[in-house]
């Protein structure tokens, strides 16, 4: 996905979806939250609300806050660092270019840490965001890539959860990435799957569904 102006460019597969929204946190359930499953649920409702950076910027914000002030009171905990992570990445695709890559790069600093605490927390959630960041976000100078470090960060995470939605989803988009498509619409499946088998995380899942089918369609549009 590109943005314009001075928005971030990123590889339209591995960007796709990553950022999965959350409703205006106003309210105090936001506010008191400290549980990083309901982080990631009001994350998943702004993209699920907002089909624009515009729309989500104020949201994501007080998100991050939210989700940072969980990670000051838990610093020990792997789960916290990767939630502070995932809304870090979606508000930096709110930003310009400079900002934006700033915020990029502590994301990434933030999986680091929380793979140094805890390599297998949620499920390898935390390997495959890294992956996912280190495939897509731009090179040297400007950002980071590094496709082999990105590969095998997805890799392991696979190796962790091989049933798992999000990773599934992760190397799905890495696999259309290289044009390797059959393997693609594998994995893409088995993110599906999964999905419908989230009725725990309703928002998480009513993205993803509409993620995987929006990538589907790109694998299938490059094979023919």
């Amino acid at each position: 996905m590109t943005h314009s102006g001075a928005k971030i460019s990123i590889n339209y597969w591995l960007i796709l979806g990553t950022f999965l929204g959350a409703f205006v946190l106003g309210s105090a359930f936001a506010e008191a939250s400290s549980d990083t499953a309901q982080i990631t649920e009001r994350y998943a409702q702004i993209h699920n609300n907002w089909s624009d950076d515009l729309g989500r910027k104020m949201p994501l914000e007080k998100l991050l806050q939210v989700a940072e002030n969980y990670r000051d009171a838990n610093p020990s905990s792997a789960s916290a660092w990767i939630v502070v992570a995932r809304v870090r990445f979606a508000y930096a695709n709110t930003q310009g270019i400079v900002t934006g890559m700033r915020l990029m790069k502590s994301a990434r600093d933030d999986l680091e840490r929380s793979l140094e605490l805890d390599a297998q927390a949620e499920s390898g959630l935390g390997q495959a965001l890294l992956g996912y960041l280190y495939m897509g976000t731009p090179p040297w100078p400007i950002g980071y890539r590094d496709t082999k470090k990105g590969a095998d960060y997805l890799a392991a995470a696979y190796r962790l959860n091989p049933a798992g939605m999000e990773v599934n989803y992760y190397y799905g988009s890495y696999y259309g990435s290289t044009k390797r498509y059959e393997q693609a619409l594998i994995h893409i499946e088995q993110s599906r799957q999964a999905a419908y088998k989230n009725a725990d995380s309703p928002e998480l899942r009513q993205f993803y569904l509409l993620a995987i089918d929006e990538l589907q369609r790109k694998v299938v549009s490059e094979m023919e």
